[in-house]
């Protein structure tokens, strides 16, 4: 699709889909519109994190139709992490709004609004609201963004991990460019007659000009320094 600049998901059989970014001028349009925003400061106040907010991805949710409830989380509890949506044009009278749950269960209604965004945080439960089959689909715009640590990355996985080819991660590279992940990973204990014992090997002091251990094409100082 387009040069493979974007990447196609859904949940199983059900008919909404995901059209993320593939590209590094895709997910560009969308990280300049997160700036655009202005709330990495009041995030800060919400989410772990060491220095900065980042943005994972951002897509298109398209539906034409919702034949039930599906209801969901975006995140497992300590992801530290936040998914906005907002509408990209006005929508149909027919077209679902989103339900969800209140802090005593009940089931609420937020209405789409041109103009202004919802933000989802771990633990929010919501659907779709069923609506039949229309002619003009349902076009949303999501983003999803929060920590810059890779110790929240088992949580957040979950979530970001299955969503796009193209996903930048809590340290700030593209997945797959670097080996952040692998060296944040803690040993895994092995057996040892019978008793259980960490593998713990000592790495080689980096420099602070020489190039990080992490693949990134940066100097250790200006990356994980």
């Amino acid at each position: 699709m387009s040069g493979n600049r974007y990447f196609l998901t859904s949940y199983g059989t059900y008919p909404l889909l995901w059209l993320s970014c593939n590209a590094p001028d895709v997910y560009g349009i969308y990280r300049r519109f997160f700036d655009g925003l202005q709330i990495e400061t009041p995030l800060k106040e919400l989410v772990d994190h060491a220095s900065s907010i980042v943005m994972y991805c951002g897509f298109f949710v398209i539906g034409d139709r919702a034949p039930g409830h599906l209801w969901h989380t975006d995140y497992f509890p300590g992801a530290n992490a936040y998914t906005l949506i907002t509408p990209l044009s006005d929508l149909e009278r027919d077209h679902g709004n989103l339900l969800y749950k209140d802090r005593i269960d009940q089931v609420a209604t937020y209405r789409y609004r041109l103009g202004e965004a919802i933000v989802l945080g771990e633990q929010f439960l919501h659907t779709t609201e069923p609506y039949n089959p229309c002619e003009r689909a349902r076009i949303l715009v999501s983003m999803t963004f929060g920590t810059d640590k890779l110790e929240h990355w088992e949580a957040l996985k979950r979530t970001v991990g299955v969503q796009s080819n193209y996903l930048m991660l809590p340290c700030g590279h593209v997945s797959g460019t670097c080996r952040c992940l692998a060296a944040a990973a803690p040993s895994q204990p092995r057996i040892v007659s019978g008793v259980t014992r960490a593998s713990v090997r000592k790495q080689p002091k980096v420099g602070r000009n020489q190039p990080c251990p992490c693949r990134s094409g940066k100097k250790y100082k200006h990356c994980h320094g």
